[in-house]
């Protein structure tokens, strides 16, 4: 092949391969756009790294609360489920210890009983004196028991509750002296305000102007209830 058969191959080779690895669009020659384009280059790339770190980041904490939150809640309803289950199932003693706190009919105090308080739930509850009163049976006597009971108080009395802790054996045989240790933990006692006494009735003056008789109305009788002495 002569000279310029060669050249003219190579020519059209070199065009080939330059066309082969042109890239479309073009790049710009020379040093045109370039800190532009290596510019916009680094900011989206460390856009799109420091977003996606940030992103990661905040995920973390985002999912780690919505756990917590979930397994709070799932606490919760089983604590609650478990007050049911025992308002449902509760003791003879309980029973009839409910029966003589229910409708204020103690000292006028509130009681509720099977009270979910945090983690915990009560046999009975008075918020208004922010008293506990729990009735133990024969299990609380066992050494694993008496433990568990005592770091539940201890954990509730840290939160300036206070507790009365009755036999069971007490309630069902004497309940009078069980409702007596309930009242002597009271901090303040009911106090029965005196009824005024009712006033005269206004009568006529002469030729019949004024009005007539007006009695004062009664007063409801309240319900008898058992009061603390």
């Amino acid at each position: 092949m002569d000279g310029a058969g060669g050249e003219g191959a190579c020519a059209g080779l070199r065009a080939v391969d330059v066309g082969a690895l042109t890239p479309w669009p073009p790049l710009p020659r020379g040093g045109e756009g370039e800190s532009e384009r290596t510019g916009q280059g680094r900011w989206m790339a460390g856009s799109i790294g420091s977003t996606k770190l940030a992103d990661e980041r905040t995920a973390k904490p985002v999912a780690s609360n919505r756990l917590r939150v979930a397994t709070r809640r799932e606490r919760q309803q089983k604590t609650k489920q478990a007050a049911r289950d025992l308002r449902r199932r509760a003791t003879p003693a309980e029973a009839l210890l409910w029966q003589a706190l229910r409708n204020r009919q103690l000292d006028g105090r509130k009681f509720r009983r099977q009270q979910v308080i945090g983690p915990f739930v009560v046999d009975f509850y008075c918020a208004e004196e922010r008293l506990v009163v729990e009735v133990d049976g024969a299990i609380h006597d066992e050494p694993s028991q008496a433990a568990l009971d005592a770091a539940r108080q201890q954990v509730l009395e840290d939160l300036e509750m206070r507790f009365v802790r009755l036999p069971n054996d007490l309630v069902v045989r004497d309940l009078p002296t069980a409702l007596a240790r309930i009242c002597a933990a009271f901090r303040t006692r009911a106090v029965t305000q005196p009824q005024p006494p009712p006033l005269p009735p206004r009568e006529r003056g002469p030729g019949g102007e004024g009005l007539p008789n007006v009695h004062r109305p009664q007063h409801p009788t309240e319900k008898d209830q058992l009061t603390c002495h």
